[in-house]
């Protein structure tokens, strides 16, 4: 689960910052990026091991985005309106177009409708 991949590098991680602090003091924020000045063998173990960690939790990351890739950006009608205006070769961008006729159908849109602009911010939106 993903979850148990976060706590596992999330272990890592602390373990990795210990070992810094154990060699560097009060440096092992510096020092935290600098692994060609690593001299202690604990060190190279422990970031080998956060790395590891790291690239489990990505490689669950990426197998849950997979099986789960999220709503569509685009409605139907949307996606008809672009093949219609790039049809009629018009020298507009046909997704400018589409998106002042249908919405914008991302999620930060304005706090009115998707498609119903109220009429007196009209004539400013769309001239």
């Amino acid at each position: 689960m993903a979850h148990e991949a976060y706590y596992r590098a999330l272990k890592a991680d602390d373990e990795f910052q210990q070992e810094l602090t154990r060699v560097y003091g009060k440096r092992a924020g510096d020092m935290r990026y600098r692994p060609d000045l690593w001299k202690d063998s604990r060190i190279k173990a422990a970031a080998k091991k956060k790395h590891e960690a790291d690239a489990a939790l990505h490689r669950e990351w990426e197998k849950r985005r997979e099986s789960n890739p999220g709503p569509r950006r685009h409605s139907a009608k949307w996606d008809r309106c672009v093949k219609d205006v790039k049809r009629k070769g018009s020298a507009v961008s046909p997704y400018a177009v589409c998106t002042s006729r249908v919405g914008n159908p991302s999620p930060r849109r304005g706090p009115w409708p998707r498609g119903k602009v109220p009429p007196h911010l009209r004539k400013f939106l769309f001239k």
